[in-house]
């Protein structure tokens, strides 16, 4: 799925062509459910699964038009799914857009999404390079009606059985590793937009204790590869990205009756000797909302 498939700007919302990439998921779904007989399927067996990225869209699909159920799908299979950040906020996105915009030389236009859809790919692809922040789903009052931990707890979700679970100390190749100070990790909390008391109870039930953190058989090294309050950081992303989005969707799935099975992946090590994280250099964070 590209990325250009979210991207998001207040034209787009105005022209209401905001999260194509979830609607093209959609369409791809209904030819399935019209089609797959003819290849020997049967479109009542229907389960779609996701990774990471994928997780998220097919539990957007789950919680689609206010979880209008078009039986498209008998079961949900979503591993380390996520959401984007800010869904409500334009901010980011609108930079990324006006940014993109400006390159292709479609600022002086007067209609800018008109004249972005003439560009040639080649171009517009090369734009990537040239943008920083994320591609996510926006609250477009369509497809995504609203924040999914309101549609959840509203039970505006399809009551298919879903699978879903983490992998352990996952947020570890996403943690930048340069994490030294209390003001680092309160400067990772606030840039969820938490406010100065919220990040204060975060920090103090996730204290600076090496042994507390993840990954847990790791220990930091005072001349080693990660800063003083990695594992901190580790502890702090990996709830907020995958542990928070797996147990809001498990729990309302057992507050409307709906099955939901749930896993942790961990591959134990064969040595006794704790390996480095797999991430040694900085890192760019995936961004999502804490839930």
């Amino acid at each position: 799925m590209s990325f250009w498939g979210f991207m998001a700007s207040q034209d787009i919302l105005d022209a209401g062509v905001a999260n194509l990439g979830l609607k093209d998921q959609r369409i791809a779904m209904q030819w399935i459910n019209e089609n797959i007989e003819a290849f020997g399927g049967d479109p009542a067996k229907v389960t779609i699964w996701g990774e990471s990225a994928g997780g998220g869209n097919v539990c957007y699909h789950a919680t689609a038009y206010g979880g209008r159920d078009d039986g498209l799908f008998r079961g949900v299979i979503a591993e380390s799914g996520a959401d984007g950040s800010h869904m409500k906020n334009l901010t980011e996105p609108q930079q990324i857009y006006d940014t993109i915009v400006g390159i292709v030389g479609c600022d002086g236009s007067s209609d800018k999404l008109a004249c972005l859809r003439t560009v040639p790919f080649e171009k517009l692809n090369a734009t990537i390079t040239e943008i920083s922040g994320s591609f996510y789903p926006i609250v477009d009052g369509d497809i995504i009606p609203d924040l999914p931990s309101v549609l959840l707890d509203a039970g505006k979700f399809t009551k298919t059985p879903i699978l879903l679970g983490t992998n352990a100390d996952e947020a570890t190749m996403f943690a930048g590793t340069g994490v030294n100070t209390d003001e680092d990790i309160a400067s990772l909390i606030q840039s969820s937009g938490l406010d100065a008391n919220t990040t204060e109870i975060l920090m103090a039930l996730y204290p600076d204790i090496d042994s507390l953190g993840l990954p847990a058989n790791y220990r930091v090294q005072p001349d080693g590869p990660v800063g003083k309050q990695f594992k901190r950081s580790v502890a702090l992303l990996t709830d907020q990205m995958f542990l928070s989005w797996r147990r809001l969707r498990t729990d309302a799935w057992s507050k409307y009756g709906a099955p939901a099975y749930s896993y942790l992946f961990e591959s134990p090590t064969s040595s006794s000797k704790p390996s480095p994280p797999q991430s040694l250099t900085p890192s760019k964070r995936l961004t999502t909302g804490w839930s």
